[in-house]
């Protein structure tokens, strides 16, 4: 009898240690607050790099016609479900023409703004691609005479919620900051920005070419810097696109791994997904992905949108 006791007593001991654990791993997968599903995959053009979206839904992506191009040199847009609108701009330096898109971003009234590498200045124009208007020239910081509102090799670009727009200056190691119509607003340093997105407060996220992503307010001012990793302490090794959702959690496209990364407002890993993986199952025969994550935009109704060669991603992003 003794014997039986000190059976059920060891046995009830055991089902204690597991259902702990259990409920430890019940908790830790209680805790995600987000989750990604595929939905489709559309050829939006042969190669995109960058994407915004309107306040309507609607898609645009600087595209380039071949692999071998010099530059991407046209925007084309798109219906939510990838249904192909238009397009505008040839390579050249004219107006409406382009050397080389950095970034597009689009204003709350619709105007849609165009940063150009090679010829550095930023366009923008209706929201079917009629000319309205532009700023900037070349600078050097190199140079004695680098003004305000010059640029060298401008990347990406950002508009706030109340229509700052936000330059990357990639080659003068600066952000700079503009109102609609380009006057000149303010500035602040930082190596090599290479993406930049703005969240619902008006702050500023930069990507920087050092591999790093600081978090600044509207004017500047630091304010702290994303330092993700994983459970396993694995961190993005080459991250690209930025995009903040309605709750203002943070999603980094990752390049080499063709990841998109979510972490919370104050940097704290969410999740992870592999894009190859979500397509798996839902690719038709002889379909394929690419890879290349250049870009990640969140649209309506929770639509995150993938910039990758020869294909942009649609997926449905839920958050708890």
């Amino acid at each position: 009898m003794r014997r039986l006791l000190t059976i059920v007593v060891a046995i009830r001991r055991r089902f204690i240690a597991v259902a702990a654990i259990l409920t430890c791993i019940s908790l830790a997968c209680g805790s995600k607050k987000a989750d990604i599903k595929y939905v489709a995959k559309w050829k939006g053009n042969d190669y995109s790099h960058n994407i915004a979206i309107s306040p309507n839904g609607n898609i645009y992506a600087g595209a380039r016609e071949t692999e071998d191009a010099d530059g991407y040199t046209y925007v084309q847009y798109f219906t939510p479900t990838g249904t192909p609108l238009g397009k505008w701009g040839k390579e050249g330096d004219g107006n409406g023409e382009f050397m080389d898109i950095g970034g597009i971003a689009i204003a709350p009234d619709g105007k849609i703004y165009v940063s150009d590498n090679y010829e550095p200045r930023v366009q923008y124009f209706t929201a079917n691609g009629s000319y309205l208007g532009k700023w900037g020239g070349y600078g050097s910081k190199y140079d004695n005479d680098l003004s305000d509102g010059q640029f060298m090799w401008p990347g990406d670009i950002a508009i706030s919620p109340n229509r700052t727009i936000y330059v990357c200056d990639s080659g003068n190691d600066r952000v700079q900051y503009f109102n609609s119509e380009g006057s000149f607003l303010g500035k602040w340093g930082i190596e090599a920005p290479l993406y930049i997105t703005t969240g619902p407060d008006g702050s500023v996220w930069v990507n920087s070419r050092q591999r790093r992503v600081f978090h600044y307010t509207s004017t500047g001012s630091l304010i702290g810097e994303l330092n993700l990793a994983d459970r396993e302490n694995h961190k993005p090794e080459v991250p690209a696109g930025i995009a903040i959702t309605d709750r203002g959690n943070i999603l980094l496209a990752e390049r080499t791994r063709d990841t998109i990364w979510a972490a919370s407002p104050d940097g704290s890993f969410i999740d992870k997904w592999e894009l190859r993986e979500l397509a798996r199952h839902k690719l038709s025969r002889g379909e394929r992905i690419y890879g290349n994550p250049f870009d990640v935009e969140v649209g309506p109704d929770n639509n995150v949108y993938v910039a990758m060669d020869r294909s942009i991603l649609q997926l449905k992003i839920t958050e708890k």
